[in-house]
């Protein structure tokens, strides 16, 4: 690895545990978008492709590979573009508040990245999570904003790192 200078992680199904991480934070947005009706809520959710058979969000689906603005046209489909600008605004909150509380690092994470960045790599970050969801979850998993850069996915061959 001599010549491997930086690495480049996406942050859900690699760095934490999706389902075990974001179920309860979608569970959350739901619950808050069908103003606490749990029936609403439900169907909320299976249309953001969580299966209730497996308890797990299917891995194509809206809230598993959107973002926030994807699960807002979803749900409110009928918003002007400021409401839809204030609830993308509302669920990048909960996002960025829920899901680094709630982060679930996969088994040796936390060590594997101590001792990339006690090696110098430089470290990035690809995700559909806002910038500051990014950086709260890092801290989370015991790492700094400069310790590894964020770059919001556009599709996987146009990600781009900033380090």
């Amino acid at each position: 690895m001599a010549d491997i200078k930086g690495i480049l992680f996406d942050k859900d199904g690699t760095l934490v545990d999706f389902n075990a991480t974001w179920l309860g934070v979608a569970d959350f947005m739901a619950m808050d978008a069908a103003e606490g009706d749990r029936w609403k809520a439900d169907r909320l959710l299976a249309a953001a492709g969580f299966d209730f058979v497996s308890k797990r969000f299917k891995p194509d689906s809206i809230f598993a590979s959107g973002s926030n603005m994807d699960v807002v046209e979803l749900w409110f489909p009928r918003l002007s573009d400021e409401d839809q600008m204030h609830a993308v605004s509302r669920f990048n909150e909960i996002t960025s508040a829920q899901g680094s509380a709630m982060a679930v690092a996969l088994p040796g994470v936390v060590e594997s990245l101590r001792t990339l960045h006690q090696r110098s790599y430089r470290m990035g970050v690809a995700t559909n999570d806002s910038t500051k969801g990014a950086e709260q979850t890092l801290a989370a998993l015991g790492r700094r904003r400069k310790d590894a850069s964020h770059a919001r996915h556009r599709a996987a061959f146009r990600c781009r790192l900033r380090l």
